[in-house]
């Protein structure tokens, strides 16, 4: 005997509804297949009932009276609840497939919008909860955690159109622990800790062009200690006569004037030199300062001492967790060219000292010498009959080797200690035919950077005294 019967309501019922399907005899409840016209037209269902209420599958119709389109659900039911596997569209195109609890996402499925953003993965209450795996329209993507629509846990984000990913923690949507990020395509590369988004704490950055890398502390994704200038100092085992001071540059810097004087002087007007430097007034004594730091000079024909190069930051303080930065170094003189027909002064040139260079004294520079022409040498007197200098052979010169000239310049790196030890060995020494004046110790920074937050220093120009052997 069939437990139910078909009936079709040709009317609404005292609820403003209507509906056409099966019917439980004993409980006279909707029971099996039907379909159910809610008072809102734009509302239907059609499928599976149970002790009146949609129970199974069927698909349930959605719709606002203002579009086209409805938004239409169809799949599991239980107890009058969207509650189970099924498919729900939008009438924006939107659309998910998954599990459904209570008439929302909830469980695993799979979200997609016509704009491209896809989202598949666990659900809690219509939000992306646990793991899963989220596309944007913007080319961006996460793979990991979620919690409350927010990447939460361990995930990876790829940014595209910004050449940035991450790789490692993440809190309500921002980067928060331990993490790995590269930044312009790859060309910097961050590892270690991070605090609201941003760098923040201990790790290591480096520049995969240039090689350049920062280990230690960083801040609002910059090194705590970030390079801004160099310094050249003494080294580790040296002891300073200034207490604490162990560069050179402050006292360096007291020779500036001297070395302008020295320019000015050394022009073809005579009366520059006069007026160069004033001469004390009768009686007067200058009291000489205490220098602030250790002095550095060079000596002719003799190597040039060892140094440190280093790094500092732009109030001063010594940066040693950078390394393989790249420099070049260089040592010049500077004077004025004779000033042309009408002009008191001329234009400065430089003479470069060649490092290692091993050219006698003699020798003079060809960019001096054309337009500071040398003295012509004196013939020297010819050797009286029978003296010791007589007897000696001509020296022979054909065949022998010249000098070696040196370098111009110096390039090298810094090692893992933030520095690079300058001088000492035959490739510093200084050439015999050096001037004694105030040279100029030029440091250019010539490291190839493409990204990340490392910047270029401006060239260090410091002058150096340059003396004769005693």
């Amino acid at each position: 005997m069939a437990s139910t019967i078909r009936i079709t309501e040709k009317e609404a019922n005292h609820a403003g509804a209507r509906y056409d399907g099966e019917l439980s005899i004993a409980t006279g409840l909707r029971e099996g297949e039907g379909t159910y016209f809610y008072p809102n037209p734009y509302f239907n269902y059609e499928g599976q009932w149970q002790n009146g209420k949609k129970h199974g599958h069927g698909r349930f119709t959605l719709g606002d009276g203002h579009t086209e389109k409805n938004s239409v659900y169809e799949g599991q039911f239980r107890n009058g609840e969207m509650t189970g596997d099924g498919r729900r569209t939008w009438a924006d195109g939107s659309s998910y497939e998954g599990q459904f609890f209570e008439g929302a996402r909830h469980g695993n499925g799979v979200f997609e919008k016509p704009d491209g953003t896809r989202y598949e993965g666990s659900w809690e209450r219509n939000r992306y909860s646990g793991r899963g795996r989220l596309e944007l329209s913007s080319g961006d993507s996460y793979d990991g955690d979620f919690a409350t629509h927010q990447y939460h846990g361990q995930g990876v984000l790829t940014e595209p159109e910004s050449s940035r990913s991450y790789q490692g923690a993440f809190e309500r949507g921002l980067f928060e622990g331990e993490g790995r990020m590269t930044e312009n395509g790859g060309a910097f590369t961050y590892d270690g800790q991070f605090r609201g988004g941003v760098r923040d704490g201990h790790g290591q950055g480096a520049d995969s062009h240039s090689g350049v890398a920062y280990n230690g502390d960083w801040v609002e994704d910059q090194p705590v200690l970030r390079a801004a200038a160099w310094d050249v100092g003494m080294l580790d085992s040296e002891e300073s006569t200034v207490p604490g001071v162990t560069s050179y540059l402050p006292s360096a810097m007291l020779l500036n004037e001297e070395a302008e004087q020295q320019l000015a002087s050394a022009g073809a007007d005579p009366k520059a030199k006069a007026k160069a430097k004033a001469a004390p007034k009768k009686g007067e004594v200058e009291e000489e300062q205490p220098l602030p730091g250790p002095v550095l000079e060079f000596t002719v024909g003799q190597q040039m001492p060892e140094i440190s190069l280093r790094l500092q930051t732009a109030d001063n303080k010594s940066v040693a967790g950078e390394s393989a930065r790249r420099f070049k170094v260089t040592l010049y003189r500077e004077r004025m060219k004779p000033p042309p027909a009408g002009e008191e002064t001329g234009e400065t040139m430089r003479i470069v000292a060649n490092f290692g260079d091993q050219r006698p004294a003699t020798y003079v520079d060809p960019v001096e010498a054309e337009f500071f022409p040398p003295e012509p040498a004196k013939a020297a007197a010819p050797a009286k009959k029978g003296s010791k200098d007589a007897a000696l052979p001509p020296e022979e010169t054909e065949d022998a080797e010249p000098p070696n000239p040196g370098i111009e310049a110096y390039d090298g790196e810094l090692g893992a200690d933030g520095s690079h030890k300058l001088g000492g060995g035959e490739s510093w020494f200084l050439p015999a035919h050096l001037k004694e004046a105030i040279h100029f110790l030029k440091v250019e920074d010539t490291t190839d950077f493409q990204g990340g937050p490392f910047q270029k220093m401006e060239d260090l120009v410091m002058p150096v005294r340059v003396k004769l052997a005693a």
